[in-house]
């Protein structure tokens, strides 16, 4: 645990409270041990057995009832808040029932009518898309380019069109959409002064396709911090 605390500490690893925290009911809890240990290192004397100190309150009937009781009601009271908290965590993050609201995969891209290229950066075509809208007004567009980079935006949804902007006080960027299909949208619109349109396919996050792993392989390290 002491070695898990210097790793935090000197690598910065933001749980540093929580790992102090755990060295020291470590320390707190073996402390009884400490001398037969430092006996059996140096080798100097027997160790003998460590006899524990026995909890409060062990010899009365009533004190151990009252703590069993005091115990389950806790723990239910625990696993109720966390199973409620779940639910409406679950509920809040929900689609609202938009047909577009997911991921989606950019099958072609245009810029003014030209297929736009991976090296293009006037708009830099726009890979891939997530649409998110969930109960409590929280919306989010955020688009990927070829070289990882992602951008969010705010947007707001006015019958067939998206009007998505990084900042409130930023004027709007107008999209038109459809879909030919329920896994299917087109976007068209202008961007940067130029008219794009994009074709794009939805990708199912399928839960099944991750695996478990022990050990992260090693990946090649890339611009973007998360992906859409």
């Amino acid at each position: 645990m002491g070695q898990v605390f210097l790793l935090n500490l000197f690598y910065d690893v933001p749980v540093k409270l929580v790992s102090g925290q755990l060295l020291f009911i470590a320390m707190a809890i073996t402390s009884p041990y400490w001398r037969s240990l430092a006996q059996m290192v140096f080798q100097r004397g027997t160790p003998e057995p460590v006899a524990l100190w026995p909890a409060p309150g062990s010899g009365r009937r009533w004190l151990r009832r009252t703590g069993t009781v005091a115990k389950f009601v806790i723990a239910g009271a625990v696993v109720v808040l966390i199973g409620t908290v779940s639910v409406v965590t679950f509920l809040r993050n929900s689609p609202q029932g938009i047909d577009i609201d997911g991921v989606w995969r950019a099958t072609s891209f245009t810029v003014d009518g030209q297929e736009a290229t991976l090296q293009q950066t006037s708009p830099a075509p726009w890979t891939n898309v997530a649409i998110a809208d969930r109960v409590g007004d929280y919306t989010s567009f955020v688009t990927q380019v070829p070289a990882g980079f992602v951008t969010a935006y705010l947007f707001e949804i006015h019958d067939d069109r998206l009007e998505i902007k990084k900042d409130e006080s930023d004027p709007p960027i107008v999209l038109h959409f459809r879909q030919d299909g329920p896994d299917r949208l087109v976007l068209t619109g202008t961007v940067d002064g130029k008219q794009i349109e994009g074709h794009y396919e939805r990708r199912h996050l399928q839960r099944s396709d991750s695996h478990f792993r022990l050990i992260q392989p090693e990946f090649e390290q890339r611009p973007a911090s998360r992906l859409p």
